[in-house]
């Protein structure tokens, strides 16, 4: 089909370790953390790969959620917390878990994913994953990480916190989650070699003076028509 063509047409742009990420997903099958810079094709990674396991899974499941209300609209799917719905976490966990049970819709989902993707990890704290994680045991019942089901986890740690409490990989469940981690090292928004590694230096807290004055350098007075 001429989907099948497309599918085919991208894989041949992908690099080494964007070609892994699938592997690891549509083959292996196991839980991953793929992460990289801002420009390093995580989104377009992860948009790519969703497309993939739809056509795979179909769509009822797949879980596509993110940490914020807006980082959502970029791949179309709902916050974690609305997925998961828990709210604020601040009821009783066994109330938590018959409102759950009480929502057919919501608890079929809990049932019928195979697969949760978690973008923007890094505003999801330590509480919230646990707690996630706890809330999937008991819905579906299988005392595996999250209840069996296969994550795949993308954000930038060095990008926004948690609002509150301690960032997600710091939780006891993470280790025996994850099973797999992928860095993207190839930028693809950018080719000027110096701009990449100087915003790669700033993404760690290193400032260049000389790159400083480069920045600098760019500023222009705009020129407005009438």
């Amino acid at each position: 089909t001429k989907e099948d063509e497309d599918i085919e047409k991208i894989k041949q742009t992908l690099s080494e370790e964007q070609r892994k990420i699938i592997d690891i997903v549509m083959t292996k099958k196991k839980s991953i953390f793929f992460t990289g810079a801002g420009g390093y094709e995580k989104s377009y990674t992860l948009n790519f790969l969703i497309k993939l396991l739809y056509k795979e899974y179909g769509m009822s499941k797949i879980g596509i959620t993110s940490s914020t209300g807006l980082s959502v609209l970029n791949i179309n799917g709902i916050t974690l917390h609305k997925f998961a719905s828990i709210g604020i976490i601040d009821k009783p966990f066994n109330e938590i878990i018959d409102n759950i049970k009480d929502k057919q819709y919501i608890y079929n989902r809990w049932l019928n994913t195979e697969i949760l993707i978690i973008d923007e990890i890094s505003m999801i704290n330590v509480e919230t994953f646990d707690f996630i994680d706890k809330v999937a045991r008991e819905i579906r019942e299988e005392d595996e990480p999250f209840g069996g089901i296969q994550l795949v986890i993308s954000g930038d740690f060095l990008q926004l916190p948690p609002v509150k409490g301690e960032y997600a990989f710091l939780s006891k469940v993470w280790k025996f989650t994850i099973q797999e981690y992928v860095f993207l090292s190839k930028p693809f928004r950018q080719t000027d070699t110096y701009f990449i590694n100087g915003l790669d230096n700033l993404r760690i807290g290193r400032i260049n003076d000389n790159f400083v004055t480069y920045i600098k350098n760019l500023s222009r007075d705009i020129e407005y028509e009438d």
